[in-house]
This record gives C-alpha cells, sequence and structure tokens, in this order.
C-alpha cells in the first residue's frame, strides 16, 4: 500500500507538473500574441503619423512655392491646381508602393486668413474721419505676418513720425522717422530711431532724397545686403499688437500690414483685403488597419 500510495503521489506529481507546463506555454503564447499585436498596432499609428508630417510637409513646400513664383491675383487658383496635381502624383505613388492610401484636397473654407492693409501712394498718413494725424490701425492682432513702411519724405522739427507697437502687457516699441537739417541747399537726413522696453538705438541715417523702405518684421531695410538693422517689435514684445501711427502728417510715404485677428482702421488712401496665409487642407489616410480625416491648416502652428 506505501509503494502505491507512492506511485500515485509520483504520477499526481508528473500530472501536475504538465499541467503547469502547459498552462505557462499557453500564457506565453497568449502574451507573445498580444506582444504581437501591439507592436503592429503601434506600427500602423506610427506610419500614419510619418505619412501625414510628410504630406504637411510637402504642401508647405509647395505652398511656400506658389506663393513666390505666381502674382497674387493668381495664388488661390494656381493652389488648387497644385494640389490637385500633388494628389495625383500622390495616388500614382500610392498605386504602385502598396495598400496605404492619403487623399488631399485644397479646402478654402477651412483657410486661415489675414487681412491686408495696403497704401502705396505718397500721401501722408492722416486718417479721413474724424482728420487727425495718429490713431490705431491694429488693435489686438494675434499675429502680424508682414509689415512693410515706406518713406519718400521726412518733416523736420517738431516731433517725428512714429510707429508705436505695444500689448496687453503695457510694453511699448517705437520706430521713429527724425528729420535732421543739413546746412545750406539739398535733402536733409532722416534718423531711423527703435526703442525698445530696454534700450534705445539709432539704426541708420539715411538722406531724405532717397526712399526709406523698412521690414518692421525682420528689423531690416530693403537693401541687399541690408544697410539698416534693429530690434524688431516681435522680437521685443509678446503680442496680441495693437500698432499705432503718430504725427502720420510728418511723413509721406506707403505701407503694407497683415494681421490675423484683431481689428484694423485703415487711414487715407489705404485699402484692405483678405488673403489666405494659411490653406485648409483636407486629408484622408487609409490603410489596411487604419483609417482617419482630419483637416488642417498648411503652415499654422499646432494645427
Amino acid at each position: 500500500m506505501v509503494a502505491e500510495r507512492g506511485q500515485l503521489l509520483l504520477v499526481g506529481a508528473i500530472l501536475f507538473s504538465v499541467v503547469i507546463v502547459g498552462v505557462v506555454i499557453q500564457l506565453n503564447d497568449l502574451q507573445y500574441t498580444d506582444t504581437i499585436g501591439s507592436n503592429a498596432q503601434t506600427d500602423a499609428i506610427d506610419q500614419a503619423a510619418q505619412a501625414e508630417a510628410e504630406t504637411r510637409a510637402a504642401l508647405y513646400g509647395l505652398d511656400l512655392r506658389v506663393r513666390n513664383g505666381t502674382d497674387r491675383s493668381e495664388y488661390q487658383e494656381a493652389l488648387r491646381e497644385n494640389v490637385s496635381t500633388y494628389q495625383n502624383y500622390s495616388e500614382n505613388m500610392t498605386a504602385a508602393g502598396g495598400a496605404t492610401y492619403t487623399n488631399v484636397t485644397l479646402n478654402l473654407a477651412a483657410s486661415v486668413n489675414e487681412t491686408v492693409m495696403t497704401q502705396s501712394d505718397d500721401p501722408y498718413r492722416k486718417q479721413t474721419s474724424p482728420r487727425r494725424p495718429g490713431w490705431d490701425l491694429v488693435t489686438d492682432a494675434e499675429t502680424v505676418s508682414q509689415f512693410w513702411l515706406n518713406e519718400s519724405s521726412v518733416k523736420t522739427g517738431g516731433t517725428s513720425f512714429q510707429v508705436v507697437v505695444s500689448n496687453p502687457a503695457g510694453d511699448e516699441w517705437r520706430l521713429k522717422l527724425e528729420g535732421v537739417p543739413v546746412a545750406g541747399p539739398g535733402p536733409d537726413d532722416v534718423d531711423v530711431v527703435v526703442e525698445t522696453p530696454t534700450s534705445t538705438n539709432t539704426a541708420c541715417r539715411r538722406s531724405d532724397a532717397d526712399d526709406i523702405e523698412l521690414n518692421l518684421i525682420d528689423g531690416e531695410d530693403a537693401m541687399t545686403p541690408p544697410s539698416c538693422t534693429f530690434t524688431s517689435f516681435a522680437d521685443a514684445l509678446d503680442g496680441p499688437y495693437t500698432i499705432e501711427f503718430e504725427k502720420g502728417n510728418r511723413a509721406e510715404g506707403g505701407y503694407e500690414i497683415a494681421v490675423v485677428g484683431g481689428s484694423v482702421n485703415t487711414g487715407n488712401f489705404a485699402g484692405t483685403r483678405e488673403r489666405i496665409l494659411y490653406p485648409g487642407i483636407d486629408y484622408k489616410y487609409r490603410s489596411p488597419s487604419t483609417a482617419y480625416n482630419r483637416t488642417f491648416a498648411v503652415g499654422e502652428a499646432g494645427s
């Protein structure tokens, strides 16, 4: 009986070991299968994200080329044609490369537009009604994407013409065009003076006989290479931005400002128009394991 009992225990131990080993093998199989599934899902998500990032980058480059190579009046139609061409090219690549499919179409309703104010002629920058030489052109703009200032003549003596940019924190940036009398006949000089919250500098001195064209976004003039450089308001202040002209009757010339958000109030001889800043795109992605649609604005931060 003792021997039989020992045999039963031995057999029972062997069977128990076999069961344990079988369970461990099954658990390992399940874990291995789950790992394969998780890795495959992660790979699919990564591939989708990579495809979208590559598409965004390609469309951003395409938009830049269209902007730089097309007249503004033809930009929208040229962009539509180029996006369509890109989509056709993408479809051909997809057909040759596998089961992944992407589709892009221009969606103007989803575009981020900017308001452009332009005064291209030389009259003094007086506001029409009421007729005063100082006013806020822009109030609380989220983005200022363009700001060109052209001066053809500056008066000497008295208070100078100034561009004042401020923000809700109370910080101010000023650009002054100060007329400097020159002895004898001939044109006077003009000093370009920039005041930031921490400094005041004379960026350059020019003859009033020459037009001065300044890029207030980049902080430089239009010459190549620049002969007048300064701290731009975008580098000195955080937005949103309010832009004011003071003593607009002290200088002649034009300007062009492009802003997103806020309100605008142009002066004499200036017009406004809407322009696409970030074109909207409807994007579709399809693969055997992943499918989604997304709408984004090309080039917009955080889109």
